[in-house]
């Protein structure tokens, strides 16, 4: 391989550069490969409004539960035995992490499984159909806002 110096800068044949460029594009992919594996996202039940904390005068507070399930959907709680209410979250909304984190549409990272959370928002009406991922509960908490996680 032949090499020159040449205003000062090491120049590396054009060929070499090139498989240098395409080396560190196949790491950087798999680092982003792995990342994705490590912390997959998954799908959360959510509900749309179309005039956001309509209704949603209530609260409910408690330590925050939560599973994923093999379809690729999670299901979050407050409470627990006849007490629990499984929680809808607004349009947008996902899962990801270990341990599982609940996130807004923009990505951010509102509370984690375990953490105490205050939640703002309503309950669905009784017979509503069980919420994405969730088993049937009792009841059905609609979430419009997480007021404070307990970091």
């Amino acid at each position: 391989m032949r090499r020159s110096w040449a205003h000062g800068w090491w120049k590396l044949p054009t060929r070499d550069l090139a498989i240098g460029i395409a080396l560190v594009g196949v790491a950087v992919g798999a680092g982003l490969a792995l990342n994705s594996a490590l912390d997959p996202t998954y799908r959360v039940a959510t509900a749309s409004s179309s005039i956001p904390g309509l209704g949603f005068d209530g609260g409910r507070s408690g330590v925050l539960g939560g599973q994923t399930n093999q379809d690729g959907t999670a299901c979050f709680w407050v409470g627990s035995g006849q007490d629990r209410a499984a929680l809808v979250w607004p349009e947008g909304y996902s899962a990801h992490g270990n341990p599982l984190a609940v996130s807004d549409a923009r990505g951010r990272v509102l509370a984690t499984v375990g953490q105490y959370v205050a939640l703002r928002g309503g309950l669905a009406p009784e017979g509503s159909k069980p919420p994405l991922g969730c088993p049937v509960t009792a009841e059905q908490f609609l979430t419009a806002e997480v007021l404070q996680p307990d970091k």
